[in-house]
């Protein structure tokens, strides 16, 4: 059910006949609660900050890109990726969801990098989509959220196993 924001996770887990209304009931309960307690067992994926580091030394620039609702991703990467990224672009009112190409170009704008001096690298077929939006390369990520056999179906050519 992840993949396309908050709001399509909590429409998906609604079941068939909800009343009217109830999707933006559960999501306003959602965002309190995960509001309170979004870094509950919440931590980068082993390996991420050397790798992180690594790319810093190299002064290669990092941007954070997701359907995660912005001030959410702000806080997390300010708690668990600061300061190994220039800029986190996440779901805002005003730039279309992923895999619409719109907030990876902004955080491209940002750092001051054409899309084709870049690579997105993701772990879901949103985010392998979302680079063919953006006419970028991709760079799959088989210890995320779904797996080498899934990223490689959605059309990814490189899926690196672990990030070092």
């Amino acid at each position: 059910m992840i993949g396309n924001g908050v709001a399509n996770l909590v429409a998906r887990a609604l079941p068939a006949g909800a009343p009217a209304g109830a999707r933006d009931e559960v999501l306003a309960l959602f965002r309190a609660h995960y509001a309170a307690h979004m870094d509950v067992c919440t931590r980068p994926y082993p390996g991420i900050v050397p790798l992180l580091e690594e790319l810093g030394r190299r002064r290669i620039a990092v941007a954070v890109n997701s359907n995660k609702y912005d001030a959410a991703l702000q806080r997390l990467c300010v708690r668990f990726l600061a300061p190994h990224y220039a800029v986190a672009v996440g779901e805002r009112p005003q730039l279309p969801k992923k895999p619409a190409p719109d907030s990876v170009l902004l955080a491209l704008r940002h750092l001051g990098v054409p899309a084709e001096a870049a690579a997105y690298v993701g772990d879901s077929e949103v985010d392998v989509e979302t680079a063919k939006n953006a006419h970028m390369p991709f760079i799959g990520c088989a210890w995320g959220l779904r797996g080498e056999e899934k990223l490689r179906g959605a059309g990814a050519e490189l899926v690196l196993s672990k990030p070092l």
